[in-house]
């Protein structure tokens, strides 16, 4: 059970870049598997349904099937059967990284970071990454561009000019 919950909650941060506020604030019921998405308590109040990436709803659906019968409305699950708490899933995330040889004090948020910067390697828009990241302000979501020389090399050598347009 728990290293398919874990598993899980690792995959759901690098899928969706979620805040660890807002994975232990999941519910059942913000769960839609037929359509895929989830539904987050976001910050500001708000709630934003997000897509949930095909392994991780597959994911979802083996643990629901084991999950423990407990009262919690949450979807993670700690040991005493309980909603987990934020500084739990921050410890797991930690001990994780670290048999990976990453030493992080931060561990949720950089699994957060990974999210978006792979988004934004792989070509995804960053006002898509700005809208998954639920930033109000562009500028806060480029702190993800790292871009290198061979990136904007790359990029310049996209552009094509006709003879007679120059």
């Amino acid at each position: 059970f728990f290293n398919l919950r874990d598993t899980l909650i690792v995959s759901l941060f690098l899928s969706s870049g979620l805040r660890v506020s807002e994975l232990v604030g999941i519910e059942l019921e913000h769960l839609d598997l037929t359509n895929k998405t989830i539904k987050v308590h976001r910050k500001r109040n708000k709630f934003q349904t997000l897509p949930l990436n095909e392994e991780v709803a597959v994911l979802f659906e083996e643990y629901l099937k084991i999950r423990p019968r407990t009262s919690t409305s949450q979807v993670f699950v700690s040991k005493k059967h309980n909603g987990m708490k934020a500084n739990t899933v921050f410890c797991m995330v930690r001990k994780y990284l670290k048999q990976a040889g990453i030493q992080k004090s931060r561990a949720c948020h950089l699994l957060r970071h990974t999210c978006f910067s792979s988004l934004l390697a792989n070509g995804v828009n960053l006002v898509v990454i700005q809208q998954l990241a639920n930033h109000s302000n562009l500028n806060t979501t480029r702190r993800y561009l790292h871009l290198n020389d061979l990136q904007v090399r790359s990029a310049v050598q996209t552009i094509q000019f006709s003879k007679g347009e120059v």
